[in-house]
């Protein structure tokens, strides 16, 4: 079932384009219903030894360092998510090697995150 009104301020929604993708988005203060699925995805880049980190912008946790990561698209493999999260949020290029997964159970999180090591394309 698709969302009718805004979940922020109650006016109705409308499909846009958004991303390259159809979305709904609410008419009057520019909400965007992203979907109904919340698998999401970190990325272990490791180069020279090092783990590439990024700077959490957005709550919970803004302002403190982690792993690149987010949410699938619908119909995004989880290593075409790894590739466009780290490009977003590290503007770097990289290129899956392996994967890994695993369930989270405590009371704050639960379902799947797929964690993918990487590894830089090209240059520096």
């Amino acid at each position: 079932m698709a969302a009718k009104y805004c979940m922020e301020c109650g006016q109705p929604m409308a499909r846009r384009l958004i991303d390259d993708t159809e979305r709904l988005a609410c008419t009057a203060c520019g909400f965007v219903h992203w979907g109904n699925y919340s698998i999401g995805v970190g990325a272990l880049v490791i180069r020279d030894g090092k783990v590439l980190l990024v700077r959490r912008a957005q709550e919970p946790g803004k302002g403190l360092w982690t792993n690149p990561g987010g949410y699938i698209e619908q119909l995004e493999s989880i290593r075409e998510t790894i590739r466009r999260e780290v490009l977003e949020e590290a503007g770097k290029d990289c290129l899956s090697t392996s994967s890994r997964s695993c369930r989270l159970t405590d009371m704050a999180y639960s379902g799947y995150n797929g964690c993918i090591q990487s590894r830089r394309r090209g240059g520096r």
